[in-house]
């Protein structure tokens, strides 16, 4: 193999790898609105209304917008050993 198909192949493959870590998103993916019908429409508005208010109601009670459950057992502000507060402590 020449220096120059060498060089293009590993640029074709960083390139391909650039694109495929590019087109991806964390995170859950929202629903779009429908393009079609109506009643879609309707309950597409109604289901956001809802999804703002119960938003809105967690920020007022102090709670976070999303909730986020991380593994107790793997926490690192456990230390290493340590039982995670929802588990039976042993006796």
């Amino acid at each position: 193999m020449t220096l120059a198909s060498t060089s293009l192949r590993l640029a074709a493959i960083l390139i391909t790898g650039a694109l495929l870590v590019a087109c991806g998103r964390v995170g859950t993916l929202e629903q779009p609105a429908p393009l079609y019908g109506a009643k879609a429409k309707a309950d597409y508005q109604a289901r956001k209304a809802a999804e703002a208010a119960a938003a809105q109601a967690r920020r007022d009670k102090g709670l976070p917008d999303k909730v986020t459950d991380p593994d107790p057992v793997l926490s690192p502000a456990l230390p290493r050993g340590a039982a995670p507060p929802s588990s039976p402590q042993p006796q």
